[in-house]
């Protein structure tokens, strides 16, 4: 057993340092004279991405992933164990028709609101995966939710 983590990070595919949607939006709706309003809504909800990922280093992590971490839960358990935690959770959110699938761990959320949706179920989905977990291998788990 080691100590583990499953991340959930927000990521603006521009880099322009955006931190949150309302700084992202702004900085399209400040370029009127490049983009119509509905193509800057569009480049920026196309933007929007989260990714879900696990890990047994989250400092270490945090330099080497392309995203900010937003929140995460850690807990002692095996690579296996992370592994199924992150599977789990991404099949959560595979079922949610206003995310898109991209790559291996990384969802682009076609509004704001479904954003803030997924942020707000991490935890909950968490939550189910480690009672699926415990009921599979009858091992108990004790994790802690954080926030970067």
């Amino acid at each position: 057993m080691e100590l583990s983590y499953i991340y959930f990070a927000t990521y603006y595919t521009d880099g322009y340092g955006w931190q949150n949607f309302k700084q992202a939006k702004q900085w399209y709706l400040d370029r009127a004279n490049e983009y119509t309003e509905m193509e800057a809504k569009n480049y920026f909800e196309m933007d929007a991405t989260i990714k879900i990922g696990e890990s047994k280093n989250l400092d270490g992590r945090k330099y080497t992933v392309d995203t900010p971490i937003d929140l995460y839960v850690e807990f002692e358990g095996t690579h296996a164990d992370r592994l199924f935690i992150e599977a789990y959770v991404r099949s959560m959110y595979d079922a949610n028709c206003n995310m898109e699938h991209r790559g291996n761990d990384h969802f682009r959320c076609m509004n704001v609101n479904t954003l803030k949706g997924a942020r707000n179920k991490f935890f909950t989905y968490v939550a189910m995966a480690f009672e699926t977990l415990q009921s599979i291998n009858g091992r108990q788990y004790e994790w802690s939710c954080k926030s970067m």
